[in-house]
């Protein structure tokens, strides 16, 4: 329970949530016995408990409103082309990151021993200039990637977002 469980005090008001788990039986028997002693001394959290059974029981005798349409199979096919695109795009980035460290892994170690070789010193410039914009392609690709899935997650909720016809 929120306040009471960290401050037992009898003048101190259980939250909303709290007093919606009473009425739904949800709280633990310390802390039920807690509100229903908070209850017999506050008029205040009496009124809210009897508003809150109110509301319900109101909301209780509304009809059930049936759906126009069923959504399950929209929904199930956007999963499955998100899994598509995300596992494609996944593998992409692992192939890109086992790319990078096998030229990383052939080249630096290159790099230490051509330094001697005056001729070289423009090739080690351009070696290393190409790695350079072969990590900042890399590093797009993740982005763009990221891009990617956190625009599709968003696009997987959107559709879903019906407005209630009452």
């Amino acid at each position: 329970m929120g306040n009471l469980t960290t401050n037992p005090l009898k003048n101190q008001h259980p939250e909303q949530d709290d007093l919606q788990a009473y009425l739904d039986q949800a709280l633990v028997p310390g802390s039920s016995r807690e509100v229903e002693e908070h209850l017999e001394s506050c008029p205040a959290c009496r009124e809210k408990i009897a508003l809150l059974e109110k509301m319900f029981t109101r909301l209780e005798t509304l009809p059930e409103i049936p759906l126009h349409k069923d959504f399950s199979p929209d929904v199930l096919e956007m999963i499955r082309d998100q899994e598509q695109i995300s596992r494609s795009l996944t593998w992409t980035l692992v192939f890109e990151g086992l790319a990078a460290g096998a030229i990383l892994g052939l080249i630096i170690p290159a790099l230490q021993f051509t330094s001697w070789i005056p001729r070289l010193i423009n090739a080690q410039l351009e070696i290393e200039a190409g790695l350079n914009i072969f990590l900042a392609q890399l590093f797009s690709s993740w982005m763009l990637w990221w891009a990617q899935l956190k625009f599709s997650f968003t696009h997987l909720v959107e559709p879903l977002q019906v407005p209630l016809e009452i």
